[in-house]
């Protein structure tokens, strides 16, 4: 019985990882000469109108979590001609994880401009995110 339930859990998760690794979209950066993987999407895809969302980003270095973003790097959302600059928290449990909360007023495409330092460097990275998540 114990193993049976393993066994749906393992095939549970196979069925659920790829969905959310569709849902954000991953790069590769060397940021001073260090290699990073930035994993950026929204919170909760799809976005809905008027219901809590925001920007989820991770970060990690040689499969490390990189920590202390929060502290050096902001999010720019922007909407057309409209734009709004965020602070990032981080994600209570997951290192290298962090988001910026915000309620979307309108269905759009939005551009995740995230921009500070990593290490003293200067980085400036623009992510698109389709409100109703990526497709393959």
């Amino acid at each position: 019985m114990k193993v049976t339930k393993i066994v749906a859990g393992i095939a549970l998760l196979s069925f659920i990882a790829p969905l959310y690794a569709l849902a954000h979209e991953h790069q590769d950066f060397t940021i001073g000469g260090k290699n990073y993987e930035f994993v950026v999407g929204s919170l909760g895809e799809p976005v809905v109108v008027d219901d809590k969302t925001g920007v989820d980003l991770r970060v990690t270095s040689g499969g490390t979590p990189v920590e202390g973003l929060e502290q050096t790097l902001k999010v720019e959302l922007i909407a057309g001609e409209k734009k709004k600059t965020l602070d990032f928290t981080t994600v209570y449990g997951s290192k290298g994880a962090y988001k910026a909360i915000f309620f979307p007023t309108v269905q759009t495409t939005l551009t995740y401009r995230i921009f500070g330092t990593i290490n003293g460097v200067a980085v400036d990275l623009p992510f698109t995110c389709n409100p109703a998540g990526h497709v393959a």
